[in-house]
């Protein structure tokens, strides 16, 4: 862990410093080839009585040391190789000199140039490379493993192609596109290497692993990046490791063919030991003989095959040979997948699919690693260290081999949680046992998240906004996906999928973008604002001022702000909005309170059509509910923006417009508003004492929308029973249009199975109970939801006039139509007496309910009509009733308050009647004496 700290946080000066230093090595390295005097005379003891040998040293430094090297270090940290990289330096020397290549942008300002994302050389990179990659290792066995003009010359294309890759596009556009590296840096990586630092957990930098980074004013280090590529290696290797797993065009042949070309490669190389060396004690590869053999240009253009077959010329045979290596490799590794899949039967298909190419990809490249240093030989060749480098390659096969791409996204959710959560400070020590958030793992910090108090229901609905934003504003979730993936996290907040899409409508309000561009394009506009960021708050160091004031810049100053704009690549719309942050006022607050206001009127103007047609419809009530919920999920996010806009005026009271919205608000919002106290309270507060104003509310003046294109809208509400209810009152006030609803098809929303049944053409689970109280007030007191899932709660009972009704213990009986009685004989075979009546619309059984204790039978409840019929709960299923709908609980309340208060002043007439009464008695008792 301490090596994996030391390389994620290494300065930038620090490894400047070995950058330059490898460098140099190179250079001196090329010297050393074109010029062998200039180094010790050294051969390969099997040269001694060997007229084959070239004289230098060179190509064996490079081969059997310099290359092992590099391959050891991807494989123990690919961020640290990728950091020190003497190519990746030299591709950056242009953008270091303030030289590189400019195009214009749609709005006509220069901009660096980038490698489009639909350009040939982004769709078809690893192809190039791959090809590029055969091409050098058929090129060495033929010519470049002795030859050292061939390598010096092969040295100078590799840095001069990074030179002009670096001046014609931004970023690293040769380590991502062109180095014929880069792929198999993956491979050896894969989802993370051995020492690799984890960039979506706990990072608390903005320049993670090897992303392109400089020197700030002040020493530290700045992000520099232009997303040149999206998802990067270099700034998260394991997400663009689960990004490309499937569909990343090549790679998975590239992966597959690996082995097999390193297998190939070492036994073709083998085929050219002389016969004076193929006895047991010589060894071609492993005496070095091969960095010396002088023969290998003149064998180039001899058969390789035995003498009577037809001419093969190993110019022709080498690549083919390296290359069938490759497909035979890819052929078995791809049969090692289906293998894979059949074996992991438990999991879904697609997820048995993505394991097995995950899991397959690991072996591939566990078989490269030890494949390449067990047949390399040399000093890193010795036995110790190829039984090191297997210990390292098991240890690193073992620790990736259960990970999957749910278990990256949910630590990366558990990343932005403990960002979120950390804003709590003081309110979250109490459950943090003394511990601190950091320490916590990705598992605690969602058990903490869940140990939040349930009554700060607006809190945690902050906190997923939050989270939501922080991960589909940096492009780590599809907005489409968001809903799926973040389930764990919703379940562990006690939230649900409207909360989710409320949280979304919020998002897009904040920043239409969010809508409009991929996860891709987010993740790439994240990052070059949060460089170009960076690169402002460097320049307001230098300046000596707090406030970034573009007008008073020096030249200077205002040379460097135009080369982080065009660097940057940042639009018009995104560079003003990032400069306003570095200004003397935002309207950030502001504009985001104005859009929460108009979502909200808008809202509100389709609940006020829906309410309109449930006068005449009753079954469209429930879908009122279900939007004053939604309205409810916006109130207590627009109550914090009016504080916060309140903080920063000074200001006691919010504007006539946000107090006559709260105003209007019905009190079914407010009652879903119980358990929101910061934002009730607030709400209470500012509308006491504060008359209506006299001129029209927004809500007046809005135009609101037909009936029938709100259910349309509601059709692809994120509740699939929102959906169905939608549809079924569109089914009542318009068949035709609710059949062309049916179908159009729900696209990236959840659908139930209720929901299922319905378009197929199957009856309601619930059917019968929903006619049974379709004009009953109870409808207008549930959500769609509740309603369709009534049958789990009670059962729908018919009885005729005289049979008697049995309710189960502290159960509730609700009378839907017919009339019944509580009779009670005082003696055997007289007429029973009647001690209470109740008629349609009657609740019968709360006192039992309420006090639960089942008190001793005192009479028989009996239907006094034929067809009496009610819906019979016991008591979990009342329970659960009033748990899931605050609508009907508080009006039930309100009934048996007024039913109290009607019984109270009922009591307190009769005791004035009976004081009355014996008044008259007394007088009258008085005047008889």
């Amino acid at each position: 862990m301490t090596v994996i700290n030391l390389v994620n946080r290494w300065p930038e000066t620090q490894a400047r410093l070995a950058r330059w230093a490898l460098l140099l090595s190179w250079l001196t390295l090329f010297a050393i080839l074109l010029r062998p005097e200039l180094a010790p005379a050294y051969r390969s003891t099997v040269c001694a009585d060997s007229g084959l040998c070239r004289p230098g040293i060179g190509n064996d430094l490079f081969w059997n040391i310099g290359l092992p090297l590099v391959i050891l270090a991807v494989m123990l940290s690919h961020e640290l190789w990728r950091r020190i990289c003497p190519l990746s330096f030299v591709s950056q020397l242009f953008r270091a000199l303030g030289w590189q290549r400019t195009v214009l942008n749609r709005a006509g300002k220069a901009q660096v140039a980038s490698v489009s994302e639909s350009s040939w050389l982004a769709r078809h990179h690893i192809q190039l490379q791959w090809s590029l990659l055969i091409g050098g290792l058929s090129l060495r066995l033929l010519i470049a493993n002795s030859d050292g003009l061939i390598l010096a010359i092969l040295f100078a294309a590799a840095l001069l192609a990074a030179l002009i890759s670096g001046w014609a596009y931004g970023g690293k556009t040769f380590c991502q596109y062109l180095c014929p590296f880069a792929p198999a840096q993956q491979i050896l990586s894969g989802p993370r290497s051995l020492l690799s630092s984890q960039a979506h957990i706990g990072s608390t930098s903005k320049t993670t692993q090897s992303m392109c980074r400089t020197v700030g004013t002040q020493g530290q280090d700045i992000s520099t990046c232009v997303a040149c590529a999206k998802p990067c290696f270099d700034i998260d290797a394991e997400r663009s490791y689960w990004q490309n797993l499937r569909g990343k065009r090549g790679m998975s042949w590239a992966w597959y063919s690996y082995p097999g070309l390193i297998l190939a490669f070492f036994l073709l190389m083998q085929s050219y030991a002389p016969a004076a060396t193929s006895g047991p004690e010589l060894d071609y590869i492993g005496s070095h003989l091969f960095a010396y053999d002088g023969r290998l240009a003149a064998m180039a253009w001899q058969s390789m095959l035995p003498a009577g077959w037809p001419e093969l010329p190993r110019i022709i045979a080498v690549p083919a040979l390296l290359s069938a290596g490759g497909i035979a490799s890819e052929r078995l590794f791809h049969q090692i997948e289906q293998l894979q899949v059949r074996q992991i039967q438990a999991a879904s298909s697609e997820l048995a699919q993505e394991q097995a190419i995950h899991r397959t990809r690991l072996l591939a490249t566990f078989a490269a690693i030890n494949t390449y240093f067990f047949a390399s030989g040399g000093p890193l060749g010795s036995f110790e260290l190829h039984l090191l480098i297997m210990g390292f390659s098991s240890i690193w096969l073992y620790r990736s081999w259960d990970r999957n791409r749910g278990l990256y996204e949910r630590e990366s959710t558990s990343t932005s949680l403990r960002k979120r959560l950390a804003k709590l400070g003081a309110d979250l020590q109490p459950l943090l046992a003394g511990r601190q958030l950091d320490d916590l793992s990705p598992a605690e910090v969602f058990v903490l998240a869940n140990a939040l108090p349930v009554q700060e229901t607006s809190q945690r609905r902050s906190i997923y906004l939050d989270v939501l934003r922080d991960l589909i504003s940096q492009g780590r979730l599809e907005r489409l996906g968001s809903l799926k993936a973040l389930s764990d996290l919703r379940n562990t907040l006690g939230l649900d999928d409207n909360d989710h899409q409320s949280a979304l409508e919020i998002l897009s309000s904040e920043d239409e973008r969010l809508t409009s561009l991929s996860a891709d394009e987010l993740a790439g506009l994240t990052l070059c604002r949060n460089a170009a960021a960076q690169e402002l708050s460097d320049l307001m160091l230098l300046s000596g001022t707090t406030v970034l004031y573009p007008n008073k810049l020096d030249a200077y100053g205002l040379e460097r702000l135009a080369r982080i704009q065009t660097e940057s690549g940042l639009d018009d719309i995104s560079w003003d909005a990032l400069l306003s942050e570095f200004g003397e006022g935002s309207e950030f607050v502001e504009r985001q309170l104005k859009q929460r206001l108009e979502i909200i009127n808008q809202a509100l103007a389709r609940r006020k059509s829906l309410e309109d047609l449930s006068k005449r419809l009753p079954l469209a009530a429930p879908l009122v509910l279900s939007l004053e919920r939604d309205i409810a999920r916006f109130i207590p996010d627009l109550v914090g923006l009016m504080q916060s806009t309140l903080a920063a005026t000074g200001e006691e009271s919010p504007s006539d417009e946000c107090l006559d919205l709260l105003r209007n608000l019905s009190p079914n919002v407010l009652s879903f508003l119980t358990n929101e106290d910061d934002a009730t309270s607030a709400i209470k507060n500012w509308l006491v004492g504060r008359p209506a104003s006299t001129l029209p509310t927004v809500q007046q003046t809005m135009l609101r929308p037909e009936a029938g294109m709100v259910l349309e809208e509601l059709w692809l509400h994120s509740n699939a029973n929102v959906a169905l209810w939608s549809l079924m009152v569109l089914r009542q006030l318009d068949s035709a249009r609710a059949q062309q609803l049916r179908q159009m098809p729900r696209t990236g929303l959840p659908m139930s199975e209720t929901l299922t049944a319905f378009l197929e053409g199957e009856q309601l689970a619930s059917r019968e109970i929903l006619m049974a109280i379709a004009d009953h007030s109870l409808i207008r007191r549930l959500e769609p939801g509740l309603l369709l899932s009534l049958n789990s709660l009670c059962s729908l009972e018919t009885w005729r006039q005289g049979d008697p009704i049995d309710r189960p213990g502290c159960g509730v009986l609700v009378l839907l139509s017919g009339r019944c009685s509580l009779r009670q004989s005082l003696v055997p075979g007289s007429a029973p007496k009647t001690l209470s009546d109740y008629g349609p619309g009657a609740i019968v059984g709360l006192a039992d309910y309420f006090s639960d204790i089942e008190p001793a039978k005192k009479g028989r409840l009996v239907a006094a009509e034929n067809r009496c019929i009610g819906l019979m709960f016991n008591r979990s299923g009342f329970n659960k009733l009033l748990d899931l709908s605050p609508i009907f609980e508080q009006s039930l309340i309100r009934e048996l308050a007024v039913k109290c208060e009607s019984l109270q002043q009922s009591l307190l007439a009769e005791r004035q009647n009976r004081q009355h009464q014996r008044m008259r008695d007394q007088n009258d008792a008085r005047q008889s004496e």
